[in-house]
């Protein structure tokens, strides 16, 4: 991950094989410090989505836990995409945007 001064960070797709398939997932901090995800939803080249993984719920950090996310404080769980599966969490993890090129996606 390159990071840039702006809070941005680029990805790049040759460093990290796991974004290879449809349903791999890159967790990482952006430059402001908060932990996001980049994960790859589609088999197309523009199938990619970030989100914040701090829990809609009251902000704490959600874990993977198999295919979904978990919140350690009250349990909710989230598709991998983000949407709410298990509260109490009422809303999906919030979106980070993305640009999308041929060999990086950069986050933020």
């Amino acid at each position: 991950m390159l990071f840039r001064s702006n809070g941005k960070v680029d990805v790049l797709l040759s460093k990290n094989p796991g974004l290879k398939k449809a349903g791999g997932v890159v967790e990482f901090q952006d430059g402001n410090g908060r932990a996001l995800a980049l994960i790859r939803t589609g088999a197309s080249s523009k199938a990619f989505k970030a989100i914040d993984l701090s829990c809609t719920h009251q902000g704490v950090t959600v874990i993977k836990g198999g295919a979904d996310w978990v919140c350690p404080a009250h349990n909710s769980q989230f598709a991998l995409d983000g949407k709410v599966k298990v509260g109490p969490a009422r809303t999906a993890l919030r979106s980070v945007p993305v640009k999308i090129s041929a060999t990086k996606i950069t986050v933020g």
